[in-house]
C-alpha cells in the first residue's frame, strides 16, 4: 500500500504543480466525505459533485489543457444532480419499506420532495450553463464550426436528465446513475446522439 501511494505521488509530481494542486483538493474532499460529510444532508452531494468536477479538472491539467470556469460550473451542477438522484432513489426505497420514519444517511423521508427539487433544478442548471457558454462566450463560437450541434447536445442532455429523474420518481432506479446510463437503452441512444452532435459541431 505504501509503495502504491509513493508511486502515485511520484507520478503526480511528474505532471506538474497544477495537477498536484488539483489532486490534493480532490483527495481532501474525498477524505472529508468518507470521514464525516457523507452523513450531512445536501453537503454530501455538493462534495461529490465538486469531487467529480475536480477529476475532470485534473484530466485537463494532465494533458496541458486549462479547464474553463464554464466547464467546472457545468460539471459541478451535473454531478450534484447525479449524486442527489442516487440519494433520492435510496431514500424512496427506504420510505417504501419503513414508512414516514425512513431515513438514508443524513436525509429523512419527509425530505424526498426537496431532494427531487434540488436535483432536477441542478440538472437543468447544468444545461443552462452550457447554453450561456454558447451564447455569451466568444471563444466558444470560434471553437465550433457548427455550434448549433452543441445546442442540440444541450437539448438531449435536458431530455436525459428528465428521463433519469422520472425513472427515479417511479422507483425504478436501482443502480448508480452512471451504471443506469450504461444499461438503459434510451440513455445509451441519447449519449450516442450527444457524442455525434459534439463530433459534428467541431
Amino acid at each position: 500500500m505504501v509503495l502504491a501511494w509513493t508511486g502515485a505521488v511520484l507520478a503526480a509530481a511528474t505532471l506538474g504543480v497544477a495537477f498536484c494542486g488539483v489532486l490534493t483538493v480532490y483527495l481532501a474532499l474525498m477524505l472529508a466525505y468518507s470521514w464525516r460529510l457523507k452523513h450531512v444532508a445536501v453537503l454530501d452531494a455538493i462534495v461529490l459533485g465538486a469531487g467529480y468536477a475536480a477529476r475532470v479538472a485534473a484530466g485537463g491539467v494532465a494533458v496541458a489543457i486549462r479547464p474553463s470556469a464554464w466547464l467546472i460550473a457545468f460539471c459541478v451542477c451535473l454531478f450534484y444532480s447525479l449524486a442527489l438522484v442516487k440519494r433520492y432513489a435510496e431514500l424512496a426505497e427506504n420510505r417504501e419499506r419503513d414508512g414516514p420514519c425512513a431515513h438514508a444517511r443524513g436525509y429523512l423521508g419527509v425530505d424526498l420532495p426537496l431532494v427531487a427539487m434540488f436535483g432536477v433544478g441542478s440538472g437543468y442548471l447544468a444545461v443552462w450553463v452550457l447554453a450561456m457558454y454558447l451564447t455569451t462566450e466568444h471563444p466558444a463560437r470560434l471553437l465550433y464550426g457548427r455550434p448549433l450541434f452543441i445546442s442540440l447536445t444541450g437539448i438531449l442532455l435536458a431530455y436525459w436528465i428528465s428521463h433519469l429523474w422520472l425513472v427515479a420518481n417511479r422507483g425504478k432506479l436501482a443502480d448508480d446513475p452512471v451504471v443506469f446510463a450504461i444499461r438503459d437503452p434510451l440513455s445509451r441512444v441519447l449519449v450516442a446522439l450527444m457524442g455525434i452532435c459534439a463530433w459534428l459541431a467541431v
